[in-house]
């Protein structure tokens, strides 16, 4: 996998100007060109299971049936949350036959770097993975050209972290695995650039994360 899920090689700390070209992070804001990569197959239960609750009540409320899981990580919450749903993961390559081991009967898809639209769904996870992709505005791009209905994504809510003591406020962020992390306000530019946002807020299970939930435009 490569820069659909994953970060570049140049290593260097980038200076924002504060405008969209960086992802509107605040003026002043430093962020890292390269990241090493998060091991996500491991992990299950323990982080970011309150999105994918969400994720499961936007997806009954509107009646849904199919779920794309865009960095599913162990499959673990998606299993948990979706068994009863058809389902798809999306994840790095060495990290696809382990899932297609664990869950042989579910639909488990390689990411690819290039930008034809991921499989149709009733409604796209994705759960803390923006912060780990170089370029976000090409992945949310992408996704903005796929078929789907709602899309909850997730991400680290930079201000409370600060406010928390956790981090500087410009600086990059203390989890080495991640370019940078938004505030709710930037993250609310970003975002609005490509979807219809029906909700946005923040939820505090000891993750310092917050919620977007929304749909294409137009």
């Amino acid at each position: 996998m490569n820069d659909t899920l994953n970060g570049d090689n140049s290593g260097e700390e980038i200076v924002s100007d504060g405008t969209a070209a960086h992802y509107f992070l605040a003026k002043g804001y430093k962020y890292r060109d390269k990241v090493d990569h998060f091991d996500d197959r491991a992990n299950k239960a323990r982080w970011q299971d309150y999105v994918y609750a969400t994720a499961h009540r936007v997806l009954t409320q509107n009646h849904g049936l199919t779920v794309l899981d865009i960095g599913c990580g162990s499959g673990f919450k998606l299993m948990k949350y979706f068994s009863g749903f058809e389902t798809i993961g999306i994840e790095r390559s060495e990290t696809v036959p382990m899932l297609q081991a664990t869950y042989p009967e579910r639909k488990w898809l390689t990411a690819e770097d290039n930008d034809t639209p991921f499989p149709p769904a009733d409604i796209y996870i994705c759960s803390d993975v923006i912060e780990h992709i170089r370029h976000p505005d090409r992945f949310l791009a992408r996704i903005a050209a796929s078929p789907f209905q709602n899309i909850v994504i997730s991400t680290p809510a930079r201000e409370v972290l600060f406010a928390d003591g956790r981090r500087e406020f410009l600086n990059p962020p203390e989890n080495k695995h991640h370019h940078f992390e938004w505030t709710m306000g930037e993250f609310q530019k970003f975002i609005c650039q490509y979807f219809y946002i029906q909700d946005h807020f923040f939820n505090y299970n000891g993750e310092y994360t917050q919620i977007v939930i929304a749909r294409q435009k137009g």
